[in-house]
């Protein structure tokens, strides 16, 4: 039998789908160090889901 365990935080955000984790985390234009920019409007919400969704460089 399995035992069940209570969901901690870090489960919660590994479940999270794309557009769920941009609305969740910082813009990627903040913390990149310029290699991402928002648009004119400075939609961080579209510029960190298309940051999301970009190959990892690691």
């Amino acid at each position: 039998m399995k035992e069940c365990r209570p969901q901690t935080n870090a489960d919660r955000i590994r479940s999270m789908t794309d557009e769920e984790l941009a609305l969740a985390v910082m813009c990627p234009a903040d913390i990149t160090g310029g290699d991402t920019k928002c648009d004119q409007y400075h939609n961080c919400r579209k510029c960190t889901l298309d940051w999301l969704q970009r190959e990892s460089e690691e």
